[in-house]
């Protein structure tokens, strides 16, 4: 995934519009003071995606109290090159999800695991290390560990290569 902008208000700290693009940052270092906003960014990436954050906030605890209204909106290229945008607003005990590829909604027809390859926790602990992540892989089932060292490593794809030639085996 190449992500090429982030835009992001009413979402934790934030009540303006905060918009990053990413096209013009090569190298990026975020500085600030304590409850300054930094965290936030990466959280509300997160959150455009999979309605989670790294810290754990609850879902209504990600919209700023001022506000009432949290609006991420995240636009990116995945692998195969196809543009693809994703808004999620909430509101109080309601959650909207506008997904586009290509400029061709498709809210209703696929989800972000299926766009990217990946669920919130693979997401999480392959693409973001948050603070006080250090110990979530360790304490990993043995299944979530294999998951993520298998889409690290490409056996993801080997296992679904495998799936394919042993029901062709069992067609014949």
């Amino acid at each position: 995934m190449d992500i090429h902008k982030l835009e992001l208000q009413g979402i934790g700290t934030y009540t303006g519009k905060v918009e990053l693009d990413f096209d013009k940052i090569n190298l990026a270092l975020v500085k600030g003071k304590n409850g300054s906003g930094k965290s936030w960014l990466f959280d509300g990436l997160v959150w455009t995606l999979y309605d989670e954050t790294i810290r754990g906030f609850k879902k209504d605890e990600v919209i700023n109290e001022a506000i009432k209204e949290g609006i991420g909106r995240l636009y990116c290229t995945d692998d195969k090159g196809n543009l693809i945008s994703v808004t999620r607003t909430r509101k109080p005990n309601k959650i909207l999800v506008d997904l586009r590829i290509n400029g061709e909604d498709k809210s209703g027809s696929t989800t972000i695991p299926n766009i990217f390859g990946m669920n919130y926790t693979l997401f999480k602990n392959s693409c973001m290390f948050g603070q006080n992540d250090l110990l979530d892989f360790a304490e990993a089932t043995d299944k979530q560990r294999k998951d993520i060292i298998g889409y690290l490593l490409g056996f993801n794809e080997l296992d679904n290569w495998l799936l394919v030639v042993r029901k062709a085996k069992s067609a014949v």
